[in-house]
């Protein structure tokens, strides 16, 4: 179920990627907001490189389009938003669990084994009795775990297509290929300049 999502998901944000108009990148020019705790980036593409490049068109991306934007600020919220949810009822299942251990541990150092079996009953039996009624919470818990990560790689696969969509606009701006060509004659010329200069002085 869980690869099926994925895949549809992935389908969908592709083919919205297709009918996004494609903005060119100048790594040359264009300034890039860094967010906060981040290393500032300027225009000048070698400091700029020192983030992963996908963070950095993924920046720009986001400064581009406040949908993007206010989307990856809620996905990036829910770390918080998670931790401040299940705070109570880790604490609380903590608590419990911190009962029964030092409940048993008091429980072996009863000597009388008559007195030790029947209060070893009741602790059983409150422990089942616990076990049962924290079943459905530890369902809800495994579910959020299983969500959470399903977000994360939605997250990542969002980031990957948003910025590969802008370096595919930014492909468009190939370099000059006649400036390579022309490096290539001038290699080739002086290469040939100096065998010619070589073999006279060989010769002579």
């Amino acid at each position: 179920m869980m690869k099926q999502s994925l895949f549809f998901t992935l389908a969908f944000l592709i083919s919205c990627r297709e009918q996004q108009p494609q903005v060119p990148v100048d790594f040359s020019q264009e300034e890039v907001v860094i967010e906060e705790g981040m290393t500032p980036a300027v225009s000048s593409f070698n400091k700029r490189n020192r983030l992963p490049l996908i963070n950095v068109l993924y920046l720009d991306a986001k400064r581009r389009d406040s949908r993007l934007a206010e989307l990856d600020e809620s996905i990036v919220d829910m770390a918080k938003v998670s931790a401040d949810s299940l705070r109570d009822f880790r604490l609380y299942q903590d608590y419990n669990k911190r009962f029964y251990r030092s409940a048993n541990d008091y429980l072996s150092k009863i000597q009388d084994t008559t007195a030790r079996a029947v209060v070893r009953d009741v602790l059983q039996k409150s422990e089942v009795t616990f076990a049962k009624d924290m079943s459905v919470y530890n369902d809800a818990e495994k579910s959020i775990a299983t969500l959470r990560t399903q977000l994360s790689d939605q997250h990542m696969m969002m980031q990957i297509l948003v910025s590969e969509s802008m370096i595919r606009a930014y492909q468009q701006n190939q370099p000059s290929l006649e400036t390579l060509e022309a490096l290539e004659n001038e290699y080739r010329d002086l290469i040939a300049e100096a065998e010619a200069y070589s073999k006279y002085h060989k010769e002579n």
